[in-house]
């Protein structure tokens, strides 16, 4: 479940002023945050990197969505293509 968030038009150039907040688990976001030695809990929020996308990912509360999966919004992609989509990079949690 993806919510597009709109566009502003600015001089006719329509343009996308967020990357948006993609989506994980209460699990995943303590298993980030444990890896890099976060000792608050719980963690509500994490910045990230991934493949070729990057932003901030909420915890959610959703059973749809798998305790080791996020979920990204379009806008948060940057680069497309064959990318590592294995690999997640947090720079920042927050409790």
């Amino acid at each position: 479940m993806l919510i597009f968030a709109g566009r502003f038009n600015l001089n006719n150039c329509p343009s996308t002023f967020t990357d948006g907040v993609g989506q994980f688990r209460q699990r995943l976001a303590d298993d980030c945050a444990a890896l890099m030695g976060y000792r608050y809990a719980p963690v509500s929020a994490a910045q990230i990197r991934i493949g070729g996308a990057k932003g901030v990912l909420a915890v959610v509360q959703d059973e749809t969505l798998n305790d080791k999966e996020i979920r990204l919004r379009p806008s948060m992609i940057k680069l497309q293509g064959n990318i590592n989509m294995t690999v997640l990079n947090v720079i920042k949690v927050r409790n």
